[in-house]
C-alpha cells in the first residue's frame, strides 16, 4: 500500500483473507469454548445432583435420629417420673407402718 494512492484492490483482498481466516479461527476457538462449557455444565449438574441425593438422606438420618432422642427425653421423663413417685409412696408406707414396725421389732419410736 503506497501512502499517496491509498490501498489497492490486492491489499484489500488480502486484508479480507486474513479477517477471514482470523474469524475461522475463532469460530473453532468458540465452538471448542462452548463444547468445553456445555462438559463442565453436564458435570457440574451431575455433582449438584449427587449432592442434593445426599442431602436428601441427611436430612432423612437426621429425621430419624431426632425422632429417638425424642423417644429418649420422653422414656428419661417417664423414669424420672416413676422413680419419684415410687420414691413417695415408699416414704407414705413407711410412715404409715413405722409404729407396727417398731412394736414387732420391741423398740419404742
Amino acid at each position: 500500500m503506497t501512502p499517496e494512492r491509498g490501498a489497492t484492490h490486492e491489499d484489500i483482498i488480502a486484508r479480507v483473507r486474513d479477517l477471514d481466516t482470523a474469524l475461522d479461527i475463532h469460530k473453532t476457538d468458540a465452538s471448542a469454548f462452548w463444547l468445553e462449557s456445555r462438559k463442565a455444565h453436564t458435570e457440574i449438574a451431575r455433582a449438584l445432583s449427587i449432592i442434593g441425593s445426599q442431602v436428601e438422606n441427611i436430612e432423612e438420618k437426621v429425621g430419624r435420629v431426632e425422632g429417638k432422642v425424642l423417644q429418649y427425653d420422653r422414656l428419661r421423663d417417664k423414669i424420672i417420673v416413676a422413680l419419684s413417685v415410687s420414691s413417695v409412696f415408699l416414704g407414705i408406707i413407711w410412715w404409715m407402718t413405722k409404729d407396727a414396725w417398731a412394736k414387732v421389732f420391741g423398740v419404742s419410736p
